[in-house]
């Protein structure tokens, strides 16, 4: 059973998270089903992207209250 193959694509996609950690980019993306990229692009450039895109990412943002870690963004 691979859920790549489709067997469990009827259940949400909720990422498995620790109650006590942060929420990560990742964990944003697997929850709007989307890629970390797309994540970043809503944050970042959210005209790049398709509304319907958009809304679902910012969905996922609030729900589990996502904050980007400001270190990595000094950087750039």
């Amino acid at each position: 059973m691979d859920y790549d193959s489709g067997t469990f694509s009827h259940l949400p996609h909720q990422p498995v998270q620790a109650s006590n950690r942060p929420s990560k980019i990742q964990d944003v993306a697997r929850a709007a089903g989307v890629s970390a990229m797309t994540v970043s692009r809503a944050i970042n450039h959210p005209e790049r992207l398709n509304p319907e895109t958009l809304q679902r990412v910012r969905d996922a943002i609030a729900s589990m209250r996502y904050v980007p870690n400001a270190q990595p963004m000094a950087w750039a």
